[in-house]
């Protein structure tokens, strides 16, 4: 899964307005040395909805991440992971337990990173861009690289004014956009020396400042530069300096830890094993922290809770009821980082207890209608996964009042909106009977209709699913409802659709409908299947025939077997392997497919 990169100019946040489906490479952060061992790729979602790239930034830069499996390092307490002792013992498991893997340089992040960028406006004017309270050199050096070598001597001055304009000077730098000289800053080995310089006692704060600016937009490049900051034992420093009694310092450093935990699962769950995800939850957590504190923290939050496999769930106890109250704050960059956090969360079946005890359910309900699409599609996916879990779970979703809401949803002229209404139905009607039945006593079933007929590629075949699913227990009552509601010709429009799949959902679908009307002709006595005439009549039986000469072995091997079992037609052909078989009383069709779940099933998407 590819993460979603935000880039910051400044203070504002470029905003993904679809659902990023992440797809992870193989790439790695070190802890003092962070290379994974085993590392498979996790890619295991057929789309990508908002794929974007990280961008270096003239403010750090966030990254989130979803990345392969791999056992999650043990969480240290906060105050154990800041001493010498402890950051040692971490450095050593971290490389020891990822020391044979290799990383890519300009992959995608693993999650969403920020780079500070100065806004341009400001730019003539004094350094006001980040509404700093630091005075700023009067006279800065010049922002060109020919100054770079020297910036060491400064670095190492006696004088605490050339300390600091040689650290403001590759701030700098690295806030040109759109390509940042991170690797020329990063060949003059200064990263340790800003370390050791930050880790001074008698550091002031705007010293601090800029140093952990400097640290966060080296870490919104490539995965080797963030390894760099993370070798260089910068964690535990910035861990505790969220806890600084300068705002501007804390901000600073939340946000630098979110760019290193972002980068993958090995730096995010070795920011939370240095105490980070803490440190995080208690700034995010102060009532009275200014707004850019809140939402930096929010988002930071987001990076530590993604990624698979999930961060323990003893870790992230206390991220839960956060992210539920920060819902609630009048800000809507605040409201959907936290919607990202519990997305994330919802991914993993042992959260979804959690965030109904938490009273989530009805909160995210209520956002299903939000006026912002960014809300309204988050808030719709962590429905999706709520329902995606055990029927037990669904049932409180349903108890929630969600459907009557989702008829709502289903008229949204937005593209996504509706897909992923869909996807949330099609996993409703893949639960019980009477969770089926909730569907179909909402009226939804015209609406999903209409969307077979009226909609193409993703959104028809999400509808497709919907009835699928409600028919595949070919209860007849049930048949009889959604053959009334026109669901014959709907299905036999889908036999014509390009996706392999699709039509094999289709195909699904009417098997279930034909043997349903075969056991009603065999209780009734009567001489013919009617819901056989009826896709007959709809033009159903010469696409079937079609089908036969489909590329997909799958598609034809259904289309035989219908043909086989439910209409008169020549046997000259015979079914390749993996056909369809008879079950025995009734005549039923068991359709042998692998790669299909038989209706009912729970998808992924």
């Amino acid at each position: 899964r590819v993460g979603k990169t935000r880039l910051i100019m400044s203070t504002t946040r470029e905003v993904e307005e679809q659902l990023s489906e992440m797809a992870l490479g193989d790439e790695v952060v070190a802890a003092t040395q962070f290379v994974p061992e085993d590392v498979s790729s996790s890619d295991e979602d057929d789309e990508e909805d908002d794929d974007q790239q990280a961008k270096p930034a003239t403010a750090p830069t966030k990254v989130t991440t979803t990345p392969p499996d791999k056992d999650v390092q043990p969480v240290a307490a906060a105050g154990a992971a800041t001493t010498a002792a402890a950051t040692a013992a971490a450095a050593a498991a971290a490389a020891a337990a990822v020391s044979s893997s290799t990383t890519k340089e300009n992959q995608t992040k693993l999650g969403q990173s920020r780079a500070l960028q100065s806004n341009k406006s400001a730019e003539a004017q004094p350094e006001t861009d980040r509404s700093s309270a630091f005075a700023r050199p009067s006279d800065p050096l010049p922002q060109n690289l020919e100054q770079l070598p020297e910036v060491m001597p400064l670095l190492k001055s006696k004088d605490p004014e050339d300390v600091y304009r040689a650290v403001f000077y590759l701030r700098k730098l690295l806030v040109v956009e759109p390509n940042p000289p991170i690797d020329r800053v990063i060949t003059t080995g200064c990263v340790p020396v800003l370390v050791a310089l930050l880790a001074r006692p008698d550091a002031s704060p705007r010293l601090q400042f800029e140093i952990i600016w400097v640290l966060t937009n080296i870490s919104s490049g490539t995965s080797e530069h963030t390894r760099v900051v993370v070798e260089s034992g910068a964690i535990p420093l910035l861990v505790r300096l969220c806890g600084s009694k300068s705002e501007d310092v804390c901000e600073q450093a939340v946000w630098a830890l979110g760019n290193v935990a972002g980068d993958n699962v090995y730096a995010r769950d070795y920011v939370t094993h240095c105490g980070g995800l803490q440190a995080i939850v208690a700034v995010a957590s102060k009532s009275h922290a200014r707004m850019t504190m809140t939402r930096t923290s929010a988002w930071a939050l987001s990076n530590l809770c993604r990624g698979k496999p999930a961060p323990p769930l003893d870790a992230v106890t206390s991220v839960v009821p956060l992210a539920v109250r920060l819902l609630h704050v009048n800000d809507a960059e605040v409201k959907r980082d936290a919607l990202w956090t519990l997305r994330y969360l919802s991914e993993s079946a042992e959260f979804a207890a959690s965030l109904i005890r938490q009273g989530l359910v009805p909160v995210i309900l209520q956002l299903l209608v939000h006026p912002s699409m960014a809300v309204q599609t988050l808030a719709l996916r962590i429905v999706g996964n709520l329902v995606m879990g055990d029927d037990a779970t669904t049932q409180v979703v349903l108890n929630a009042g969600v459907l009557p809401v989702l008829a709502q949803v289903l008229k949204s002229r937005k593209h996504i909106i509706r897909k992923e209404a869909l996807w949330t139905l099609s996993n409703i009607t893949a639960g019980t009977q009477q969770q089926v039945d909730a569907v179909m006593n909402a009226n939804l079933i015209p609406s999903v209709i209409m969307s077979m007929n009226d909609d193409s590629g993703d959104i028809a075949k999400e509808a497709t699913w919907v009835v699928s699913n409600a028919l595949s227990t070919r209860i007849p009552e049930r048949v009889q409802y959604l053959v009334a509601q026109g669901v014959v010709p709907a299905l036999v429009h889908q036999l014509g659709a390009r996706d392999a799949r699709q039509i094999q959902v289709a195909l699904d679908a009417l098997h279930s409908v034909l043997s349903a009307g075969q056991r009603l002709a065999a209780t009734q006595g009567a001489a013919e299947n009617r819901y056989a005439v009826y896709v007959e009549e709809c033009g159903g039986l010469d696409k079937i025939a079609e089908l036969q000469n489909h590329s997909s072995t799958l598609v034809y091997n259904k289309a035989h077997g219908i043909l086989s079992a439910y209409f008169e037609v020549d046997e000259d052909d015979e079914p390749v392997d993996d056909a369809p078989k008879f079950d025995a009383p009734g005549g039923g069709f068991a359709f042998g497919d692998g790669d299909n779940n038989g209706g009912g099933g729970f998808r992924f998407s």
